[in-house]
């Protein structure tokens, strides 16, 4: 009796760990797995509105713009069914900071498209133009049976 109630808390503990809630950029809770490395942080020698302008497009052309909070500087968006939230802060007199941030929908975390969002943001304050959204690369190995 005393081992499998030893289980039952193990088994819960674990559960417990696993699953909970997380908090976005925006000061908002979201469920998801704690503990994991969401966030991408990116520094630009631009202005704010620039800089939240370049987020807005780029979560536009890859995916949908779900919401935009203009009090605290904030984005939401949804890209290939990832959630993804980018906060535009103030660092000093010329510099701005942009933390990226990307869950699954299962709330794991996608720190790959958090990256690439990041690189899209900085491509487009640095040129100016519209950057081409991201296409994932083909598997080399998985070829097509038609010739």
């Amino acid at each position: 009796m005393l081992k499998r109630f030893a289980i039952l808390v193990a088994g819960l503990t674990v559960l417990g760990t696993l699953s909970g809630c997380v908090r976005t950029v925006d000061d908002r809770h979201r469920m998801g797995v704690p503990f994991l490395r969401d966030k991408i942080e990116g520094r630009y020698e631009a202005p704010i509105d620039k800089v939240l302008r370049a987020a807005k497009e780029t979560l536009q052309l890859n995916g949908q713009l779900t919401g935009e909070n203009t009090v605290i500087n904030t984005v939401e968006g949804i890209i290939d069914g990832r959630h993804i939230w980018v906060r535009v802060d103030p660092v000093g007199d010329r510099w701005t900071r942009a933390t990226v941030q990307a869950r699954t929908r299962g709330g794991g975390a996608d720190l790959s498209l958090a990256s690439e969002v990041d690189k899209q943001i900085a491509l487009r304050l640095a040129t100016d133009k519209t950057v081409p959204p991201f296409v994932p690369a083909a598997d080399p190995s998985q070829r097509s049976s038609r010739r």
